[in-house]
């Protein structure tokens, strides 16, 4: 069952997240899908692992300094580490693609 709550405007104005126990345990399973793949490809479970292991640092290293530059107006600092973020996105976005091509 739900709760009504009456209508209200809200602001929030940082919210980076933190490390929770959910998180870790999914980046841990999709690392432990990774190895158990290893015997059958070892290039797919390369990349897989990959994936998973370069997810963490983007999370807690890179998203929390991009925030930090935008807060402090450091506007090259900003665009250069936005700039990485989009990098290893696209990377991330094409290497989810050669993965699911290559199970169909």
């Amino acid at each position: 069952m739900t709760a009504q709550v009456p209508a209200s405007q809200w602001a929030a104005i940082r919210y980076s997240g933190t490390w929770s126990k959910a998180n870790y345990d999914e980046h841990l399973g999709s690392a432990a899908a990774a190895l158990l793949w290893w015997p059958r490809d070892a290039v797919f479970a390369a990349v897989m692992a990959a994936l998973a292991l370069s997810t963490v640092p983007v999370r807690q290293i890179l998203m929390p300094a991009i925030n930090r530059a935008t807060d402090a107006g450091l506007r090259q600092r900003f665009k250069w580490l936005h700039g990485l973020s989009v990098v290893v996105t696209l990377g991330h976005i094409a290497a989810t693609g050669w993965l699911l091509a290559k199970l169909a």
